[in-house]
């Protein structure tokens, strides 16, 4: 556990049904949703992904919608698909 002076706070994520009630959340409103990479860390076949995702637009009732935030992802090469699969995903939207 990281101390008080080490400037690393407890962040409560959702986890299993609740990170997917959350996604839902934002998948029922419709909007397309635009993600930037910031920083991507490999090593092997391990990667860590960080990007800011924006989503934008009017939702369903007409009102403007805004949601901004980063997200941090571990994804790992999977050899028999040649392709990265995402292991965890955390979202941090800004406040």
């Amino acid at each position: 556990m990281a101390s008080e002076h080490t400037g690393f706070r407890q962040v409560r994520q959702p986890i299993g049904q609740g990170a997917h009630a959350a996604n839902e959340r934002f998948l029922s409103l419709g909007l397309p949703i635009t993600v930037r990479p910031r920083h991507v860390y490999t090593a092997g076949d391990i990667a860590l992904l960080i990007v800011d995702w924006v989503i934008d637009g009017t939702d369903r009732d007409g009102r403007p919608v805004h949601i901004e935030g980063t997200a941090t992802d571990v994804a790992r090469w999977f050899i028999p698909a040649k392709a990265w699969s995402v292991s965890d995903g955390r979202v941090h939207p800004a406040r």
